[in-house]
Parts: structure tokens; C-alpha cells; sequence
């Protein structure tokens, strides 16, 4: 999608957007991405910004090449990015990809890269945990809510068009209806004493 496109969406009526950068080092952005470029990846999320999108972006943890360093200048990036919410999940390899026999990233490298954002970023980062982390670790949520993160995502996409989305195998709550993901948000977050937002209960 061109730039142009992002304003014809906002045109449209769309008003957020998820658009990672996935990772702040250029050569391997474009290692992993033959042909496009770092600079044109954050054109896009910048003209977002312009045009008034409320932004979600950041990496992914535990890409092939990746270093520790990396992972801090991609948090790094999210902030400079003035991004409405910091969004770091786990690289899960495809089998239908080039990647397909990398090993994904640990669990605690999940967690600590979500506890760092928060102390870069205390005030203001809303911080998510992605249905990623959750099909890496089934305890994702809650370890995710006491390391850091602030925000989880419900897949509200209708029961019979989620298998045509495969980004991953195996994805978390696949199965699961919204009033069963919103019912379980709701009973995790009062076993912590949180305080449920934005789900209009």
C-alpha cells in the first residue's frame, strides 16, 4: 500500500492503524525484506501520524540476525515515534516461508523486552500484549500484565472467516467467541485487581 493509500483509507472512515516497523535495523529490514527499505516502512507510519491515525507499532523479538542492541533501538523508535500504543511480539515462523525452521524467541525475552518499554517509556506507553505472545505462552497474558504491558487484543474477527487469516499456526483464541474473550479478559484482570477499560461493562 502506497502512501496515498493510508489517506484513502483515513478518508474512508478508518482511524487506527497496527503497522510495525518490526525491526529498527535497516540491514537486516532489508535482508528480510528484499527490495523495500527501513525509510519507506516508516514513511508510511509517519504520514499516519499526520494524518491522525491513532498508531500501534514497534517489532518483532526474535527475528533471524537479531541482536539484544536491536530489540533497545527498536523501543527506542516506538517512543521517538510519539506511537499511541508500543506493540512487541514474538517472530513465529511460518512453514510456508524461508523462515520456517528458525526458533522462535523465548518467553522471558517476551517479557523483559515488555517490562523495558514500560521503563522507557512509564507515562504514557500503552503497551500490548499480542494474540503472538499468547500462541508462544498460554500464561502470556498474565505475565504480561505484572511485567509491564497495559492493553490486550480480542480477536473480534467473525468465527467463520478466522481460518482464512494464518499468519501464524495455531493461533491463540482461534476458536473462541467474543463474549468467551471478553469474559475471560474480564475474569484475569479482576484476579490481578485491575481495572477493566474500554469494554463497555
Amino acid at each position: 500500500m502506497g502512501l496515498e493509500g493510508l489517506e484513502a483509507l483515513y478518508e474512508a472512515g478508518a482511524r487506527g492503524i497496527l503497522l510495525r516497523f518490526e525491526t529498527s535495523n535497516a540491514e537486516l529490514y532489508e535482508k528480510l525484506h528484499p527490495g523495500y527499505t527501513l525509510s519507506q516502512r516508516l514513511a508510511h507510519l509517519e504520514r499516519a501520524l499526520e494524518l491522525g491515525y491513532l498508531v500501534a507499532t514497534g517489532g518483532l523479538i526474535g527475528l533471524p540476525g537479531q541482536k539484544l542492541s536491536d530489540i533497545l533501538e527498536d523501543i527506542l523508535l516506538t517512543r521517538a515515534l510519539s506511537a499511541e500504543m508500543y506493540s512487541f511480539g514474538p517472530f513465529l515462523p511460518h512453514p510456508a516461508t524461508p523462515l520456517a525452521f528458525s526458533a522462535p524467541p523465548s518467553p522471558s525475552l517476551v517479557l523483559n523486552t515488555l517490562a523495558v518499554a514500560r521503563l522507557v517509556d512509564p507515562k504514557n506507553a500503552k503497551i500490548l500484549i499480542t494474540t503472538a505472545f499468547e500462541t508462544l505462552d498460554p500464561q502470556a497474558r498474565r505475565m504480561g500484565l505484572l511485567s509491564g504491558a497495559s492493553s490486550l487484543m480480542l480477536n473480534v474477527t467473525p468465527l467463520k472467516f478466522r481460518p482464512y487469516y494464518t499468519l501464524y499456526p495455531g493461533r491463540a483464541h482461534e476458536g473462541e467467541t467474543i463474549r468467551e474473550q471478553v469474559e475471560q479478559t474480564l475474569h484475569l484482570l479482576r484476579s490481578l485487581g485491575r481495572a477493566p477499560m474500554d469494554l463497555g461493562v
